[in-house]
């Protein structure tokens, strides 16, 4: 896959591993709060937080369409972890996950779905300084209808250094050439909304530089 940084540079990148954080917020109660809005969609909620999910690294995608299997699914924002060439990169991206399976099983539910990224990228150590100014929001289309889906500072986050403690901790995993979500937002609405397009940004409100990601969401048709 091909990477542009925000001064232009390009870089080919090949991911290794995936990992899907959850439950990441540094605000415990935001945390609980997001976990209240899965168990009232019928989620079994993990015991432990934060929580990690290995996921195939071949569902990651730049492309601006992804097929799912049920009309039951959401797109999420979240910060992206990239690793590679010794150094770390920052996208914006969706974990796009079919809510039904996941009031079965959430690890079968986050290798299920292609998980869409920004084709563009922040140098970490770039942003870094201004880690708590940034940013995120989402948008969703239903029907037609388009409205705010999410927005919230950054900084309700865990660290990323926390973050990847976490999971070195609780898995064993090489981060060279890794990709790590890490994690979401709570639902403006606290409940999901299965639509058709999705938009995500990672912004930074005082110097206008974002990351977008926008993408069509369809629904597999069954064979006969």
């Amino acid at each position: 896959m091909h990477l542009t940084l925000s001064n232009g540079e390009g870089f080919e990148f090949t991911p290794k591993s995936l990992v899907i954080a959850g439950f990441t917020g540094k605000n415990r109660l935001a945390a609980r709060t997001h976990i209240e809005e899965l168990s009232r969609e019928g989620i079994a909620v993990p015991s432990k937080i934060p929580s990690f999910y290995l996921v195939d690294p071949s569902m990651i995608t730049l492309n601006d369409i992804i097929e799912v299997g049920t009309r039951e699914s959401s797109g999420e924002v979240e910060p992206v972890l990239i690793t590679t060439r010794g150094k770390r990169y920052i996208a914006v991206g969706s974990d796009h996950t079919p809510r039904d399976l996941e009031k079965k099983s959430i690890a079968d539910s986050k290798r299920a779905c292609q998980k869409p990224v920004s084709g563009h990228v922040f140098d970490l150590e770039y942003v870094l300084q201004e880690w708590k100014n940034l940013e995120l929001s989402s948008r969703v289309t239903k029907n037609g209808n388009t409205s705010e889906y999410q927005h919230g500072p950054i900084s309700t986050l865990m660290d990323i250094d926390s973050i990847v403690s976490d999971l070195l901790d609780s898995q064993k995993i090489n981060l060279d050439n890794s990709v790590i979500f890490l994690g979401t937002i709570p639902l403006l609405g606290g409940q999901f909304i299965f639509g058709e397009h999705y938009y995500m940004e990672l912004s930074h409100p005082l110097t206008g530089e974002k990351l977008s990601l926008s993408y069509v969401v369809k629904i597999r048709e069954r064979e006969m």
